[in-house]
């Protein structure tokens, strides 16, 4: 007996196959090429934490005891361990009133559990970087008190090591940093989550060719974008506005004003400005962009930047080290056809 179709049922159907099908065409064009397996990366990077060697040690052993961390803190003690000149200062050090706070507000501001969590972002941080750039070999991160030495940088990173200063890390409310002159826009990023981030940023400086010349707004908005982007692609899953380095209302700011920021842009010509005190208005870091109302954050063209590198990559496919690789800036904003 021949079956007999049930048109009814085809037609019924046909709406639930159309959603299936479109639902898995558009989940493979919405997917985010930063989240890569890691899984099978390895890395060695170990973490090591110099203020707590250095800052345990008391005064009546500190000479004595102090040679004992020579052997897993070289890049910190490279003086003559007999010269009592060195070993003075070092004491002075550890032992000024400041330092000292740092060091107990430190324990009490982060925790073992914090700590490790902060440990294993790094750690993930590193296996996306080996798995992007296999070549690399960062090997330490090393955390240690600066004194609050805000001016000379909270990271630093070489061929082999990162250094961090974690007292620069102890939180946005943490009163100390007011007192000593650090404004809001400054304190903000100044979080146990923003470690890892200024690590990140410290490493694309090694990863993301130097542009020469005068640049335009627009090729100085694509470079930050590039930094951007390269962060994201080592913390994949951190949120936006923290790689940002935004508030959530500011990212939010961000996301509802760009069409008018852009309009702005053109309307006064400024996206091929050279000149850097237009241009920086909109790079640099701030209480809030200028020009713009004080709900926007500074930096505002790094988000600008950031998404026109991500208009580039959905419309080329282009890999991470290829748009670190682009030196031709412009070419980044003509392949990415992007008009918010």
């Amino acid at each position: 007996m021949k079956q007999i179709l049930n048109i009814g049922e085809m037609r019924l159907n046909l709406p639930l196959i159309f959603v299936v099908v479109f639902g898995m065409l558009w989940s493979g064009c919405d997917q985010n090429p930063l989240e890569v397996d890691i899984s099978n990366v390895d890395t060695n990077v170990e973490v090591k934490r110099y203020e707590q060697a250095l800052y345990s040690l008391n005064k009546e052993n500190f000479n004595e005891k102090l040679p004992d961390l020579l052997q897993e803190y070289p890049a910190f003690l490279m003086g003559d361990m007999n010269d009592e000149l060195f070993l003075k200062e070092i004491r002075k050090m550890v032992f000024y009133p400041l330092n000292q706070k740092l060091y107990t507000d430190l324990n009490e501001r982060i925790s073992e559990e914090q700590f490790s969590q902060i440990e294993n972002e790094l750690k993930g941080l590193f296996k996306h970087l080996k798995y992007y750039y296999p070549e690399s070999n960062i090997q330490t991160v090393y955390t240690y008190i600066s004194g609050l030495g805000y001016e000379q940088g909270n990271v630093f990173v070489n061929d082999s090591i990162v250094v961090a200063a974690i007292d620069l890390f102890l939180g946005a409310d943490y009163k100390v940093y007011e007192q000593y002159g650090l404004y809001k826009y400054q304190v903000k990023k100044m979080t146990p989550a923003h470690l890892s981030v200024e690590v990140a940023r410290e490493l694309s400086k090694y990863y993301i060719p130097a542009t020469e010349g005068n640049l335009t707004l627009l090729e100085e908005m694509i470079f930050e974008g590039k930094i951007q982007y390269f962060m994201e692609a080592m913390l994949p899953k951190k949120p936006q506005h923290v790689l940002l380095e935004y508030t959530p209302e500011e990212y939010h700011y961000c996301e509802e004003s760009v069409g008018r920021l852009w309009r702005y842009l053109v309307e006064k010509e400024l996206l091929y400005s050279k000149d850097h005190m237009e241009t920086k208005r909109f790079i640099e870091d701030g209480p809030f962009t200028s020009s713009l109302e004080r709900e926007s954050p500074g930096r505002i063209g790094a988000y600008v930047g950031l998404q026109i590198v991500k208009a580039y990559v959905n419309k080329t496919g282009a890999t991470l080290k290829e748009v670190m690789n682009e030196t031709a800036l412009l070419n980044i904003f003509e392949g990415s056809k992007y008009r918010p």
